[in-house]
């Protein structure tokens, strides 16, 4: 309707859908003049200076046009140059956050970007490469945080929380040297693999009070296809530590994976009651752009399906959009309303007193 309207205004996109397919996306929506692949705080300004300078455009890493040879991906790997977030510019009363800090404000934060691991369901829009801030620039977006805006809480965004030994032992330091730990506290995701106790028990001396574990599944032939690399040892150990150092955990499952049965999401969700979460959710496996599994779905690998190309249907919890002939996707929606059923979410308060030991 833009494009109608105002046929001369430039019009581009970003993020991890245009990442993931950009010659695709230039030929499914011919309003769009470029497109930026990767992330754009390090081009932004050439952008904006070459916006009607179409060869001079086309020449900026990570900008795709129509007629372009190769898409291309840019990436800022020095992530301390990048400013703090303008949150003057937000009327912050309006954002109650994202975990349940039960504190007066949770401001959102990246200690890193990329991921390592290779899940075949997950489409890392923030690449494969590690990359960290510095500790020290970590420590200065928080205090910035508490002085500025008065905040109570963080939610660290980062896809695999404290998943380098040394950084992490750093920030713990830092924290605790400048009694950050006694001003907010935060929540964060990390793998149930590689951790040990002494982790769990810093995490929370540290100010840390809630943990997402990503589960996946109970099945360890399911578990290898989807290349997540971790064990069921793994998750209960990990979640008895979570608990004894007083951290809430939560998980997810997904229902639907490669590989998937009725007998292999059962054991999902008998796996669930056992490791006794406060909450954890039972999403459909969606084929997102970028990953694996969509190319194995495509192919009809291991009797996986495409059902829907419609953008709009690709969500987690409704995920009708891709079934396989072991798990097609009416039962695939039965097995989450048995998982839901069997798994209300907790009173919080009722699980703290109970649960975990503070």
């Amino acid at each position: 309707k833009i494009k109608s309207a105002l046929p001369n205004i430039k019009i581009c996109a970003g993020g991890p859908h245009v990442s993931a397919m950009p010659v695709e996306t230039m030929e499914e929506f011919p309003a769009f003049d470029f497109l930026v692949c990767g992330e754009a705080e390090g081009t932004i300004i050439q952008i904006l200076d070459s916006l009607y300078d179409d060869k001079a455009l086309r020449k900026i890493k990570g900008v795709f046009m129509r007629g372009s040879l190769l898409p291309t991906w840019n990436y800022v790997y020095d992530l301390d140059s990048l400013p703090f977030p303008a949150w003057e510019e937000f009327k912050l009363e309006k954002y109650g956050g994202l975990y349940p800090h039960r504190s007066f404000r949770e401001l959102p934060m990246l200690g890193q970007r990329g991921c390592p691991y290779k899940c075949n369901f997950c489409m890392r829009a923030s690449g494969d490469d590690l990359r960290m801030r510095s500790v020290d620039s970590v420590i200065g977006e928080i205090e910035h945080n508490i002085e500025s805006f008065g905040c109570t809480s963080i939610a660290f965004l980062d896809e695999t929380f404290a998943v380098n030994r040394k950084w992490t032992k750093e920030l713990f330091e830092k924290i605790k040297k400048r009694g950050i730990d006694k001003k907010i506290s935060y929540g964060c995701s990390t793998r149930v693999s590689h951790k040990t106790d002494e982790l769990f028990k810093n995490l929370r001396d540290s100010g840390c009070y809630y943990i997402f574990f990503g589960l996946e599944s109970a099945d360890d032939e399911v578990m290898k296809i989807t290349g997540k690399a971790i064990t069921i040892d793994n998750m209960k150990q990990s979640v008895k530590w979570c608990k004894k150092s007083g951290i809430i955990p939560v998980g997810a499952f997904i229902i639907g994976l490669p590989g998937d049965t009725d007998k292999s999401v059962y054991k999902a969700i008998d796996l669930g009651s056992e490791l006794d979460l406060w909450s954890i959710t039972f999403p459909i496996a969606v084929p997102f752009p970028g990953t694996e599994m969509r190319r194995m779905a495509v192919a009809k690998e291991l009797g996986l399906k495409i059902l829907s190309n419609d953008w709009d249907q690709y969500g987690k919890q409704e995920g009708g959009v891709m079934e396989s002939l072991d798990l097609p996707f009416s039962r695939r929606k039965e097995l989450q309303d048995i998982a839901y059923t069997r798994h209300p979410k907790k009173n919080l308060d009722h699980y703290i007193k109970t649960r975990l030991s503070m």
